[in-house]
């Protein structure tokens, strides 16, 4: 039989037993004007402090001091470290202006201090180490990511002396690690801010990225450690050419170590090694011995070993593939039991007047703008619809997300936490849900009553653009459109728990857009490699790769009996394929520049595009027709949107508008 090798991600394990403190501070503004003000520590606060509060990552409580006194800060350490139990795990990161006083010793700026004064207005290393010591917690994270070269000068030289700080940072409690960003006589340098943007210090833009993709996770088995993210960071560093060279510092001795976040990313499995009987039942040349062979395996996918169910399902679905059609039903059948349970999403209203017979075989087709919602402050890249169609939601270049109640046009809701442009929303089938992926490494999910963010989930990728849920809200997919080799990748989440299922890898170029087929059985991605690729998604591995475009795919969308697959591309085609063998159906022209949107109908009987020539383009799927074309706007309409119950079709575009378009019954075809 043929090889069952090859990983796959599983869920991350829990993480350690016992609470999980941590305590942020950040200092940015000075009163002293020796101490020159400082871009990064308030970013960098943020975006750790996101990551390490992530249930799904960190699982930390956390506690952040943004610009607080000295006399603030001591209180808050003392307070934050005293009661805790010896199973706890307590983090402290320090993000400041580091200074030495004339016998060299440590102390770290608060917003009050002054340099002519250290010792009465500043926090001295010594006391804070001191504070650890009697902390009964058997896990201690100290971070500093601080500017130590900020100190007084060598009183005979003249000169700056360096800080020993493997000296002045060494405690006596067992398992704490120690974290610096740099050596003591280096500056740790502060990313160059981009477009006015504020930019996180290099050391903890490493770190945030390590934890939130998983990619500091390098034995892959699901936790990070404290010294991976160091190693992680220390590389992050390196490869960004700041001069500076961060430190790690254990206090007596390797000891356990400490778990500082579970792996975004999940934990890699490989198969188990089949047993030799299996092995040699499953080759014989009997169909019997060869049944024989599968109720023996079968009975690995219960397992609690991952390993082994794995191996289980890869022999079987070989057998499946491969054997005689006796054979393959009873593998059939044992991995149809072995599938998880759909979870049923709520009743749908039925579909408003989408049947072309109530109207004597006309087309119903986009005639006239209903309404244009304006509120948006730059481009608009995403648009969806509620299932019910109520609601209606828009993703834009100005970090916002905003909800609108369709029938008034109202907006009823703005979300804001994404620090980059927004640049693709879905709901879920049940409404609950919204999901929008952004540019800022980050899909958000938040709970549309009220507006609370859920999960953050991380996929480390410069830019994320398309999100999709699964038919039955179980799953979350995106796309990212990173430039960077390393983030050619596409995620698939857990949506209950926020963890990685599976981080899907074969593209060679950016992805743009996924989109599951309606039975949820399988994942299309859209890649700048000129390809579209199809994804079982129980198991990750990919079973079609459509290739015919010749230029970047921007966007796919599987039409709602799942027969089809739509993409769209910067080579200003549409493209039509048949996902029971890949088979290309139609190559539709008429675009004149690249491609961004594609939708189906609820019915079917409709597909839609858009893209930078600022046409809406109207066809017939079936038989490959233009039946209209609207003239949506003078400049790039990015996304499309069929309302699931209601007579509209919404586009939206760089204009910062979305609009929305009334359907109506035409007997002739506008092309």
């Amino acid at each position: 039989m043929a090889s069952v090798d090859g990983p796959v991600f599983v869920p991350a394990p829990d993480l350690p037993p016992g609470a999980r403190n941590a305590l942020v501070i950040a200092t940015s503004s000075y009163a002293d004007a020796q101490l020159r003000q400082l871009r990064s520590p308030v970013k960098d606060a943020e975006d750790l402090a996101a990551v390490l509060a992530d249930p799904a990552i960190g699982g930390f409580k956390v506690t952040q001091l943004i610009d607080q006194t000295e006399s603030r800060i001591r209180r808050e350490i003392a307070a934050f470290l005293a009661g805790r139990r010896p199973d706890e795990t307590v983090l402290i990161y320090l993000s400041c202006h580091g200074i030495q006083d004339t016998r060299g010793r440590l102390l770290f700026a608060a917003t009050d201090t002054e340099t002519n004064y250290p010792h009465a207005s500043a926090i001295r290393a010594a006391e804070l180490l001191d504070e650890l010591d009697e902390c009964a917690a058997s896990r201690q994270i100290l971070i500093l990511d601080c500017c130590f070269s900020g100190s007084f000068s060598d009183s005979k030289s003249g000169r700056k002396g360096e800080l020993d700080l493997e000296r002045q940072l060494r405690g006596h409690s067992r398992g704490r690690e120690v974290l610096t960003a740099s050596r003591g006589f280096e500056y740790s340098f502060e990313g160059e801010p981009l477009d006015g943007a504020i930019t996180g210090s290099v050391f903890t833009t490493g770190l945030v990225d390590g934890l939130r993709t998983g990619a500091a996770d390098t034995d892959k088995n699901g936790h990070v450690t404290v010294e991976e993210a160091y190693e992680y960071a220390y590389a992050y560093v390196l490869g960004n050419g700041a001069p500076q060279t961060p430190q790690r510092g254990l206090s007596n001795g390797e000891g356990t170590p400490i778990v500082l976040a579970r792996s975004a990313a999940g934990r890699e499995v490989s198969p188990a090694k089949l047993p030799e009987h299996v092995i040699f039942a499953l080759e014989s040349p009997s169909p019997n011995v060869r049944i024989g062979g599968v109720n023996t395996i079968a009975e690995w996918l219960t397992s609690l070993d991952p390993a082994r169910r794995l191996a289980a399902q890869r022999a079987l679905e070989e057998v499946v593939e491969n054997d005689v059609r006796r054979v393959a039903e009873v593998a059939g059948a044992y991995l149809e039991a072995a599938r998880p349970p759909v979870v049923a999403s709520v009743q749908r209203p039925p579909p408003r007047p989408w049947n072309r017979a109530s109207a004597d075989g006309a087309h119903w087709l986009p005639q006239k703008v209903a309404a244009t919602l304006e509120g948006h402050t730059d481009q608009v890249a995403g648009v969806a619809f509620s299932p019910d169609g109520v609601l209606l939601a828009t993703a834009g270049g100005d970090k916002a997300v905003r909800v609108w109640e369709v029938a008034s046009g109202r907006e009823v809701l703005g979300l804001e936490g994404h620090t980059g442009a927004v640049n693709g929303v879905a709901f879920s089938p049940d409404g609950v849900l919204l999901a929008t992926a952004g540019g800022d490494k980050a899909v958000r999910v938040w709970e549309v009553a009220s507006g609370r963010t859920v999960h953050v989930l991380a996929a480390g990728a410069d830019r994320l653009w398309g999100v999709a849920f699964s038919p039955d809200g179980t799953l979350l997919a995106a796309a990212s459109a990173s430039l960077q080799k390393s983030d050619l990748k596409a995620w698939v989440w857990e949506v209950a728990s926020g963890r990685a299922v599976h981080v899907l890898e074969g593209h060679t170029k950016r992805l743009w857009g996924v989109a599951f087929s309606p039975d949820g059985v399988l994942l299309a991605t859209a890649g700048g490699d000129e390809t579209v690729r199809v994804w079982e998604v129980a198991s990750g591995r990919t079973v079609l790769v459509l290739r015919g475009h010749t230029d970047e795919v921007n966007n796919v969308a599987f039409s709602p009996d799942g027969a089809l697959l739509a993409s769209v591309s910067d080579d200003c085609t549409v493209r039509v394929w048949e996902v029971a063998d890949g088979r290309p159906l139609h190559v539709l022209r008429g675009h004149t520049k690249r491609l961004w949107g594609v939708a189906f109908s609820p019915d079917g009987e409709l597909l839609v595009t858009s893209g930078d020539d600022g046409t809406v383009r109207v066809w017939d799927p079936a038989l490959g027709e233009t039946l209209k074309v609207l003239a949506a706007s003078t400049e790039t309409v990015y996304d499309v949107a069929f309302s699931p119950t209601e007579l509209l079709l919404a586009s939206a575009g760089y204009d910062k508008t979305v609009r929305l378009w009334r359907l109506s019954p035409v007997a002739g075809l506008d092309a």
